[in-house]
């Protein structure tokens, strides 16, 4: 719901492709990348639970300075060795963070026809996600409207809580 379109739509084949090889992908190459196809799917959904080779991106420019952003790299990064439970919040934490962006950047995307995350993929990916985008907030405003706010707060946590600690699927993940 919150997320998946993109690794479904662009990165599903090319799954595991590269990966470990930051010349081939990396975050940085994944977001610069002028490809319609991500090289390498699994980067942009790797991130928050293992050390990834290469560069990090998104970059944006902002007040004449360009800023690196990654939620996901962020929160890896303060894990500390031999501190299982500290990692777990951290894990979650920065998680669902994420995905709560991602909702966010869905309305962007909806209003504005771009992704902005991906400033160099070509016209037909920011077409699909804007069309993807728009569907998705028309159903989300919709189930809002007949079901209130708490159908929305639902599918936000039953997407989320199975992926993090304690819940015993999160090990495909931590």
């Amino acid at each position: 719901v919150f997320g998946y379109y993109l690794y479904l739509k662009y990165g599903h084949l090319t799954h595991h492709k590269s990966l470990g090889d930051p010349k081939a992908a990396s975050l940085e190459k994944l977001f610069d990348s002028s490809s319609k196809e991500f090289e390498d799917g699994d980067v942009l959904f790797v991130a928050h639970r293992m050390k990834l080779k290469g560069k990090v991106g998104p970059k944006f420019t902002v007040g004449g300075r360009e800023i690196t952003m990654s939620i996901s790299k962020t929160g890896f990064n303060s894990w500390r060795e031999d501190k299982p439970l500290w990692n777990a919040v951290v894990f979650a934490t920065s998680f669902m963070y994420e995905r709560f962006m991602l909702m966010i950047n869905d309305v962007v995307v909806a209003i504005t026809g771009r992704n902005y995350f991906f400033p160099n993929k070509p016209i037909e990916f920011h077409e699909e996600c804007a069309k993807y985008c728009r569907c998705a907030v028309m159903v989300r405003g919709l189930l809002w409207k007949v079901a209130g706010w708490k159908s929305l707060l639902f599918l936000y946590l039953s997407e989320t809580l199975w992926s993090i600690p304690p819940h015993p699927a999160c090990a495909m993940f931590v």
